[in-house]
């Protein structure tokens, strides 16, 4: 029975096969030759000034549209650019995105395609590629593997290793401590100097030793293999954080505090972290602590707010890894991603309410606190005052109706009129109160300012 049943499957197949041939008799070869066809997609890297696009296509009717799309990894839209080219049955054309005017990371990813139409109407989409928009300046040298990718081209092999080895390993701690992986490779790529480093951008602040390019997964750093090691050893993993913890973050409905962002990526600096964790303790007993929650944006400019800025964010990583662990650093993780804020968020993760939270890290330092109310921001605007010399709007006082014993109403008919400016009664009143002279007062006024009109005519 079985095999009868399947027999008729088979016939049955057959016959719907047939029938589409019949109905397109060229559907056997129509995806060996269709109508319109790619012969070659290239690209020229002109990095930092530009990236230029070709395609080289033929096609049985003249090709009468082409249309570049790409987009920076991360972003959220995609360019959509028509390309001027000779309309024809094989056409040649190309792109070129100007980037000398702004600031391209480099090794950015960028992921493009085409589309293409004849004049009967056919349409090929290209399936879409990535190329990285390298810096082909430097010649550079590379360690990898498939998460991590660490160039440089001024030093010894050695020199790029110690690099390597410093992000590998933080990489690692961060993924057996939260149980993430990468969804993407992360660049550490390494320039010798300022001036190379400047080479790039657009503009760039004299001050600044690197970026994080969060999205791409990039981080550009100042490093010359005369760099001190302990520096080394502290703003690689450090940049290596923000790329990997962006990475575990990333949702729509996210929500970082600052304070935990900065707190653990100095927690995975190959550093001693016993002079923060002092300075915060003394900011305790001196009550000079700064608010948790007045961290979770950005830090000012005082440098000495931005110092303890920074150690109160690493000691509180430490506390909860060392009262919660790497479970309660997981926890933390998975509510923040569901867009939490930090109150309800630590209640959430690690079940104490955000005072509660605020007392016990301070504790842990080695000062008693209880848990106190957290400060409540006061309105600071101001209302303009009128300038002198204005006359003074008297008070409205409403007064307010006793009910009479036996009454249901309140009878408000002796509320009293407001006062007006001069003491005299109000203007409405005299003009809308139903008395004859504000009846023949209005159309006096009106008359006056059409008579006005025509003579300013």
């Amino acid at each position: 029975m079985e095999g009868t049943m399947s027999r008729r499957i088979q016939f049955a197949f057959l016959l719907v096969f047939a029938a589409l041939l019949v109905i397109n008799p060229h559907g056997a070869t129509a995806q060996e030759n269709p109508p319109i066809r790619v012969v070659a997609i290239t690209i020229d890297n002109n990095y930092p000034d530009g990236l230029t696009f070709h395609i080289h296509a033929v096609a049985d009717s003249p090709i009468t549209n082409i249309m570049l799309y790409y987009k920076d990894q991360g972003d959220i839209s995609t360019t959509r650019q028509p390309v001027e080219f000779e309309s024809g049955t094989e056409v040649v054309a190309s792109y070129t995105w100007d980037t000398s005017r702004f600031t391209v990371a480099p090794s950015s990813p960028i992921f493009f395609h085409w589309t293409l139409e004849d004049e009967q109407g056919n349409k090929l989409t290209t399936p879409e590629e990535l190329v990285y928009y390298d810096d082909l300046r430097f010649p550079w040298m590379e360690i990898s593997d498939p998460e991590l990718i660490v160039r440089w081209y001024d030093g010894t092999d050695a020199f790029g290793q110690f690099i390597y080895d410093a992000a590998r390993q933080a990489l690692t701690r961060m993924e057996e401590q939260t149980g993430e992986q990468l969804d993407f490779p992360i660049f550490v790529l390494v320039y010798a100097n300022q001036e190379d480093f400047a080479s790039w951008h657009f503009f760039v602040d004299d001050w600044v030793g690197g970026q994080a390019f969060t999205p791409l997964g990039i981080t550009t750093d100042i490093i010359s293999p005369y760099s001190n090691p302990d520096w080394i050893l502290a703003v690689v993993p450090h940049e290596i954080a923000h790329l990997f913890f962006y990475q575990v973050m990333d949702s729509p409905f996210a929500s970082w505090p600052s304070w935990l962002d900065e707190g653990l990526a100095q927690y995975y600096e190959a550093t001693d972290p016993l002079p923060a964790l002092e300075h915060v303790e003394s900011a305790a007993r001196g009550e000079t602590l700064l608010p948790l929650l007045s961290l979770t944006g950005g830090f000012g400019r005082d440098p000495e707010q931005v110092r303890l800025s920074y150690d109160e964010s690493l000691s509180v990583v430490i506390f909860i890894l060392e009262t919660w662990g790497e479970a309660g650093l997981q926890s933390l993780i998975e509510v923040f991603r569901t867009g939490e804020n930090p109150r309800p968020a630590i209640e959430i993760a690690l079940g104490l309410t955000w005072e509660e939270f605020e007392a016990a890290w301070i504790t842990w330092m080695g000062v008693p606190a209880t848990p106190k109310p957290s400060p409540v921001p006061t309105a600071t605007f101001v209302y303009p005052t009128a300038p002198s010399g204005w006359p003074t709007p008297t008070k409205l006082i409403k007064a307010t109706a006793t009910e009479s014993p036996g009454s249901t109403s309140s009878d408000l008919s002796s509320t009293p009129e407001p006062s007006a400016v001069n003491g005299k009664g109000s203007l409405s009143k005299l003009l809308c109160g139903g008395s004859t002279f504000g009846a023949l007062l209005l159309p006096a006024l009106v008359w006056m300012a059409r008579r006005r009109e025509e003579i300013l005519a």
